[in-house]
């Protein structure tokens, strides 16, 4: 009797033992070793927000992406945020077809007139522009490239006599940054296509400096 009497003790402290080491394992499995949860990571250079002022569904790209319906985002965005230092085309139409620049966040694409619109998305690399690359832009003081006109074709930090004047431009070659104050600063805009009306970008009326657009890093 003492010996099975002793035989039970032993085992119950072995099972015991098996039980709390089931429960340390399933919590290092929970919690990882410093007993938090790590924060998700992300590598998106480009988000997509299925409402203004990035809220609502998301979709994160870090790739071009030649046609949104593939990840059922298409004509859908309806704001954007970029990662620091990035630059990227969002193009109305699939295989990067009409596109647009954007190196800033959007809260709202209809100042880009690009509201639930956009169908293909790629990282955008600065072509050459300026007086080294041979690469100039036209500003009008009308639209659909009427009136008079002022040719750039190197850094301008304010646009004496044509100071917020412009309302199209048109791109020869390079991208280039529209910005509503000297120096190339305050809100700047990169357009690397020729624009009928300025209002598209949120800069009729505004553009007080220009340069090549920086290149992204």
């Amino acid at each position: 009797m003492t010996a099975r009497g002793s035989i039970v003790v032993v085992a119950g402290v072995a099972i015991f033992l098996s039980i709390s080491g089931a429960i340390g394992a399933a919590r290092g499995r929970q919690s990882g070793p410093s007993g938090q949860t790590p924060p998700p990571q992300t590598t998106a250079s480009l988000t997509l927000f299925s409402k203004e002022t990035f809220t609502g569904q998301r979709h994160e790209f870090s790739k071009e992406e030649p046609d949104l319906r593939n990840v059922d985002f298409n004509d859908t965005a309806r704001s954007l945020r970029l990662a620091p230092g990035q630059t990227w085309q969002v193009c109305a139409e699939i295989n990067f077809v009409d596109c647009k620049v954007v190196n800033r966040d959007w809260g709202d694409l209809r100042g880009l007139s690009m509201l639930q619109t956009i169908s293909s998305v790629r990282p955008w690399k600065q072509v050459s522009g300026g007086a080294g690359g041979g690469g100039y832009l036209v500003l009008y003081d009308e639209r659909n490239f009427k009136g008079q006109s002022f040719r750039v074709n190197r850094e301008t930090s304010i646009l004496r006599g044509f100071r917020a004047r412009a309302e199209s431009v048109q791109v020869h070659g390079g991208s280039w940054e529209l910005c509503e104050q000297p120096d190339f600063s305050g809100k700047c805009v990169v357009v690397s296509d020729s624009l009928t009306d300025l209002s598209s970008v949120a800069m009729r009326n505004k553009v007080i400096s220009v340069r090549p657009a920086p290149a992204a890093k």
